[in-house]
């Protein structure tokens, strides 16, 4: 049985943010964070530590993790995240193969 939600909660931020919680499985408390920033139109300190603590706090969640295509390191590290994996060539970006890596935080009750 699956108790996990395709269901994805998104809330746009401002006319140039987004965070979106996908995957969410409710009964192990975790979901995947998508964020979208133009580049230039919003703070991604801030708009990383808001999505944290909305979705330990707001959505009651346990694990928050994400696949990155070009990291801001010092930003997701600032927010709690640490490198979990690196996937050489995963995916297109800008013409050429990149590396993803995803970065994932774990709220300590």
């Amino acid at each position: 049985m699956d108790f996990s939600s395709e269901v994805s909660t998104a809330v746009r931020i401002t006319d140039g943010a987004f965070v979106r919680y996908t995957d969410i499985d409710w009964v192990h408390r975790r979901a995947r964070v998508e964020i979208g920033v133009h580049n230039g139109l919003s703070e991604v300190d801030d708009l990383l530590r808001a999505a944290v603590a909305h979705g330990f706090t707001g959505l009651n969640l346990r694990r928050l993790y994400g696949w990155v295509t070009t990291p801001a390191t010092d930003a997701l590290a600032a927010a709690g995240f640490r490198r979990e994996a690196v996937v050489p060539a995963a995916t297109w970006f800008d013409g050429a193969p990149a590396a993803r890596e995803i970065w994932g935080t774990i709220r300590h009750d």
